[in-house]
C-alpha cells in the first residue's frame, strides 16, 4: 500500500521495495507547463536533487514525486531543500 505526503509544490508517494535499490519516478504533467523543454528541466532538476541527497537511506523505496503546478511560481531550490528533507525522514 502506497503512502502519499505533500511537501511544497510536491506530492510524494512511497511504499517500500523488496528490491535492493530504491527507483525513483518523477511526473510533471502538462498543467505545470506546456513546453516539453521546460517540464523535462524540471524532471531533470528535482531527479538530481534526489539522487545527490536523499536516496542514501538503508531501505529501499519506490518512490513517484509529482510536481504540482505552483511551482514556477517560487524559488525552486528551497523547495527541493525541503523534498529533500522529507525524503530522508521518510
Amino acid at each position: 500500500m502506497a503512502k502519499t505526503r505533500k511537501v511544497a509544490s510536491f506530492l510524494i508517494r512511497f511504499r517500500t521495495s523488496s528490491l535492493e535499490n530504491s527507483r525513483v519516478a518523477v511526473v510533471v504533467g502538462k498543467k505545470v507547463n506546456k513546453l516539453a523543454v521546460v517540464r523535462n528541466q524540471l524532471r531533470r532538476q528535482v531527479l538530481h536533487s534526489i539522487y545527490q541527497y536523499s536516496l542514501s537511506t538503508s531501505t529501499p523505496f519506490d518512490l513517484v514525486i509529482i510536481v504540482l503546478p505552483d511551482i514556477l511560481h517560487s524559488d525552486i531550490t528551497q523547495q527541493l531543500t525541503q523534498l529533500n528533507s522529507k525524503i530522508s525522514t521518510l
